[in-house]
């Protein structure tokens, strides 16, 4: 059976997102509960934006190819923007994003997510014709 590989692409995007999404529950479920778990945008917890964007580029990269792109870049562009501003105020000495059991910043691994996921929307851009994997 052979896979498109921008089918395989768009599925690795879609499941980044979805540990990403699952990673985040923690936070989220904190935060709903009242405990201060993450930063906010004036009223609105940062953890629940990132939580939406995360979740809007999981659909951009199910739907048709001819709305992934700004759909995509509508998810995404947040996240990055938010997980680099955390990242550069962490490294700066401002304690900013929630912290793993490990103290580790988690903006630091949205910052790596985001990449991740943005070098993967490239990679489907670039794919002008059928290239297919074989599968197993």
């Amino acid at each position: 059976m052979k896979i498109p590989l921008s089918v395989f692409i768009r599925l690795s995007i879609f499941l980044v997102c979805t540990f990403a999404l699952h990673k985040m529950m923690p936070v989220i479920s904190r935060q709903w509960q009242g405990i201060e778990a993450c930063p906010a945008l004036g009223p609105l917890p940062v953890c629940y934006l990132v939580f939406a964007c995360y979740s809007i580029i999981a659909v951009s990269v199910i739907l048709a190819p001819t709305r992934t792109g700004w759909m995509f870049l509508l998810g995404w562009l947040p996240v990055f923007l938010l997980a680099l501003s955390g990242t550069l105020l962490e490294l700066m000495g401002q304690p900013t994003c929630p912290r793993t059991n490990l103290d580790i910043p988690l903006c630091f691994f949205s910052l790596a997510i985001a990449c991740v996921l943005f070098a993967g929307f490239i990679l489907i851009r670039k794919i002008s014709t059928q290239t297919y994997l074989e599968a197993p």
